[in-house]
């Protein structure tokens, strides 16, 4: 069958003592948002569910059959911290990326 993407999961550690609802909303508005804007990286269906009150689980399908677009998607997510621009600190923790073969259970308006 044919390699179509993967999906991604990994958990956000807040590493100061903030509100974890505020940040699930920051996450929503911003981090995906902020993901999408850097080169050709395509990913869709994000989801933020609250772990604990210092930890998102954060899942996502990044459309590109090789594992490398994958873990820069990662990368990024891990680097909002160093942006200047964020209003949170985090930690990226226990990643996983599981392969997709056919078609992506999403659809992505991105091109290669």
């Amino acid at each position: 069958k044919r390699k179509s993407g993967f999906i991604v999961t990994l958990l956000l550690k807040l590493q100061e003592n903030e509100n974890i609802d505020t940040f699930k909303k920051w996450c929503i508005d911003y981090l995906a948002s902020e993901v999408k804007q850097y080169g050709n990286l395509k990913i869709c269906d994000e989801q933020f569910i609250k772990k604990d009150e210092n930890t998102l689980f954060m899942m996502f399908i990044v459309d590109h059959p090789d594992v490398f677009e994958a873990e820069q998607t990662v990368d990024i997510i891990r680097n909002q911290n160093d942006d200047g621009y964020n209003t949170y600190y985090y930690r990226v923790e226990k990643v996983k990326y599981m392969q997709i073969y056919g078609e992506l259970p999403c659809k992505t308006r991105y091109r290669y």
